[in-house]
């Protein structure tokens, strides 16, 4: 499957290498959502939002952005723009879901968990969606671009969960939005797919 590079969902990179930028957006967003937890931990900081949300807006959205400015390197993907989209589709399931299981549900904090994991699927599609696979493609065909974002989505990034999990669930399910994200040049669908996938699991 070969597409045209001159999608506006693709990175413009100019002569910088974009493996090693790949590579250091990944290393960044790890490293940093694992200070930002930590410090909130260190600091008995109780609130989840403060704890889990903003570290995550941090370290998926602003420092991305952030090394991409410092690069040089233009992104006009609107992630927020996303966000709002996505949010009218996932917040409609979620009112259907709620209806028929509430009964079966915890409801404790079930309003944090929907803003959370929606908030995280976006800010997890942008990087192993669009900058990884964006940039990837650049040196590799869309396929191997998009085979090795879902797996450093599946084995690097859910390295603290279970080997047999990450390779029979998160890695079909990476290769599955990496193909609808290449397919439809759009994150909105891998997004709501990505935060119904996590609140189902959550509840």
């Amino acid at each position: 499957m070969e597409i045209n590079k001159n999608y506006d969902f693709f990175l413009d990179v100019n002569e910088k290498n974009p493996l090693i930028i790949a590579m250091a957006l990944v290393v960044i967003n790890l490293i940093s959502l694992l200070i930002l937890i930590i410090a909130a931990s260190f600091l008995n900081v109780s609130n989840p939002f403060l704890m889990l949300t903003v570290p995550t807006v941090i370290s998926f959205i602003i420092l991305p952005k952030l090394l991409l400015k410092c690069l040089n390197i233009e992104d006009n993907l609107d992630v927020f723009r996303y966000l709002k989209t996505s949010s009218v589709i996932f917040i409609s399931f979620v009112a259907v879901y709620l209806l028929i299981f509430r009964s079966k549900l915890d409801m404790t904090f079930v309003g944090f968990w929907i803003v959370h994991y929606l908030i995280v699927a976006t800010g997890e599609e942008y990087i192993y969606r669009h900058l990884l696979i964006s940039l990837l493609y650049k040196k590799m065909s869309i396929i191997i671009s998009c085979a090795i974002s879902s797996i450093v989505f599946a084995f690097i990034l859910h390295n603290n969960e279970d080997f047999l999990t990450n390779l029979v669930i998160r890695l079909p399910l990476a290769l599955m939005l990496s193909g609808i994200y290449v397919k439809t040049k759009s994150l909105s669908l891998p997004i709501v797919i990505h935060a119904i996938y996590n609140l189902l699991v959550r509840i």
